[in-house]
């Protein structure tokens, strides 16, 4: 054997060697761009559904904001609409004849007074409708059952009355009246006038 044989040999060896590391390292390098291609996408997976979150987070809130400004003011408006509808029956009854209102005004009386006495607080401008009203309406009563007109506690405002006896007042206001009524239909008034 001979030195040239040897060297083949070893050039060989080594050559086999040199290429086993290198197919190694390419091995070794290509399943480290697999893992780094794997984490890159990993994270900017990740980061795509942060973003995606942070986007369908700030639509939601964005739309809750919005339905509740629509809430807000379709409740303003049905509200202005209300008022305005209350606004005119409360002027429609002040602008009755004064006959007609006392009439009226009369028939609550015959309920919250019932069988007792007492007296009426009104305002100022109703006081003479109230005075014809109680003379026919004391006629028929026993003396202890009648019904004075209080003129030492005005209401403020005009409309109605409020019975006074001895243990109990009777609000019969036409702002309570009206108010009290309003609470009654404003679920039916709502439905008819803002329907679904």
């Amino acid at each position: 054997m001979g030195l040239d044989t040897i060297q083949r040999s070893v050039l060989a060896s080594a050559s086999a060697e040199a290429n086993r590391i290198v197919k190694a390292a390419e091995q070794h390098a290509g399943d480290r761009v697999v893992r780094e291609l794997e984490s890159i996408r990993r994270e900017q997976t990740h980061r795509y559904q942060l973003a995606a979150r942070a986007i369908e987070d700030e639509a939601a809130r964005k739309v809750s904001r919005a339905k509740g400004e629509a809430s807000k003011r379709l409740l303003e408006r049905r509200n202005a609409l209300l008022d305005r509808i209350f606004g005119e029956a409360r002027a429609n009854i002040l602008a009755m004849p004064r006959d007609r209102y006392a009439a009226e005004m009369r028939k609550r009386l015959e309920l919250a007074a019932g069988n007792s006495g007492g007296a009426v607080r009104v305002h100022p401008d109703d006081a003479g409708a109230f005075e014809s009203m109680l003379a026919s309406f004391n006629a028929a009563r026993a003396a202890d059952a009648r019904v004075t007109l209080d003129a030492s506690a005005p209401l403020p405002n005009r409309g109605g009355f409020v019975f006074v006896a001895g243990a109990y007042d009777v609000d019969q206001t036409l702002d309570s009246l009206l108010a009290n009524l309003r609470h009654e239909m404003e679920p039916q008034l709502a439905a008819e006038l803002f329907p679904g």
